[in-house]
């Protein structure tokens, strides 16, 4: 049987509009587990994966609300690319109170900035934590290797 490996790579990129990244107006991304999707047997492949608690996305805003989003860029593999929409994120959990539009469904990713919650301006850092899950692929995709990058960008209005 062939062997298919799915990495999925994590990129942090924060953008603060009018602000540069500091103590008081930041985003961190800090993984809890491996990020890597197997799809080396029929059960794998026809059945969705899901990674619970993946990652928090840590974050504080003292100057201003501040929206969250996230995207994806296509995967690196040349034979068979593999669309970014096959990534899913999961709301899992958050500390905070203070937050408002959090989309606490599956949010399939795609090459343009997707919400995943706002946060109101507030002196105390949160963390709001994603599982990630990869629907069943079948049988469309090569063996090999699919890389893609997930961007977290923090906007303030």
């Amino acid at each position: 049987m062939k062997k298919y490996l799915l990495i999925l790579s994590l990129l942090l990129f924060s953008f603060i509009s009018s602000f540069s990244q500091n103590s008081t107006n930041y985003i961190q991304y800090n993984n809890n587990t491996a990020l890597t999707f197997n799809l080396n047997t029929t059960t794998l492949l026809e059945n969705t994966q899901t990674i619970s608690d993946a990652f928090c996305l840590h974050l504080e805003s003292k100057s201003n609300t501040a929206h969250i989003y996230a995207k994806a860029s296509a995967s690196t593999n040349t034979t068979t690319p593999m669309p970014v929409s096959n990534l899913v994120l999961s709301y899992y959990s958050t500390n905070s109170t203070n937050y408002s539009s959090l989309n606490n469904g599956d949010i399939p990713l795609s090459g343009t900035n997707q919400l995943l919650f706002i946060q109101a301006k507030v002196g105390t850092a949160f963390n709001f934590c994603y599982s990630v899950k990869m629907p069943a692929v079948g049988y469309t995709y090569a063996p090999g290797t699919y890389t893609f990058t997930i961007t977290f960008t923090m906007s303030q209005p």
